[in-house]
C-alpha cells in the first residue's frame, strides 16, 4: 500500500541524507506519483527536500475522474482508466483515494523542488499531468513539462529517437 511505500522511502531517504548524497527523486507512472507525494510529505513535515523531481508520466490522481480522460482512452494502448481506478483503491488501502499521499495532485504544489515532467499526448494521464504542471507554475514551483506528440505512457523508457533528448534533459536538470 501507499503507507508501506512511504515507510520504505523514508528509511532510504534518511540514509541517503546521512551519507551526504545528492538526492533527486525520480519515478515513472505510479513511481512518479509516489515521488511527488513523498516530496509533498517531506515539505509538510519540514524535512530537507531533494534537489529536484523527475517525473515520467506520473500517475498523480488514482481516482481517474478527470473528465478529459475518457476521450484519451482510445489512443492509449497501455493504460485503462477502469483498471487504474481499481488499482488506485488497492494502493490507497484504508486511506481516502483523494488523500495527497495517494493522489498527490490534490496536495499543495508550493515549496516543491524544481520538477521535470514527461508525458505523451496519447496517454490517459496527459490531462492530469498538464493540470499538475499548471498547478506547479501557479504555486511558484519551477516546472518544465515535456510533451511527446503522438507518444505514449513513459515514452522516454522506450528505444525511440526522442529517448536520448529526454535522457539529456534528465541529466542536465532542465
Amino acid at each position: 500500500t501507499c503507507l508501506d511505500a512511504f515507510h520504505f522511502l523514508q528509511e532510504v531517504y534518511a540514509e541517503a541524507l546521512r551519507e551526504g548524497k545528492r538526492v533527486i527523486l525520480m519515478g515513472d507512472s505510479s513511481g512518479g506519483g509516489l515521488a511527488l507525494a513523498f516530496a509533498e510529505s517531506l515539505r509538510d513535515n519540514g524535512d530537507p527536500m531533494p534537489e529536484r523531481l523527475v517525473l515520467l508520466s506520473p500517475w498523480i490522481d488514482v481516482t481517474m475522474t478527470n473528465p478529459a480522460i475518457p476521450s484519451m482512452e482510445e489512443n492509449d494502448f497501455i493504460l485503462s482508466a477502469y483498471g487504474l481506478a481499481g488499482l488506485g483503491k488497492l494502493w490507497a488501502g484504508e486511506m481516502d483515494v483523494r488523500d495527497s499521499r495517494v493522489s498527490p495532485l490534490y496536495g499543495s504544489m508550493t515549496g516543491l523542488p524544481p520538477t521535470l515532467i514527461f508525458c505523451g499526448t496519447d496517454e490517459i494521464l496527459h490531462p492530469d499531468i498538464t493540470l499538475l504542471h499548471e498547478k506547479m507554475k501557479a504555486a511558484g514551483t519551477k516546472s518544465r513539462l515535456v510533451i511527446g506528440d503522438g507518444l505514449w505512457h513513459v515514452f522516454p523508457s522506450f528505444d525511440i529517437p526522442e529517448r536520448n533528448t529526454c535522457i539529456d534533459m534528465i541529466a542536465t536538470g532542465f
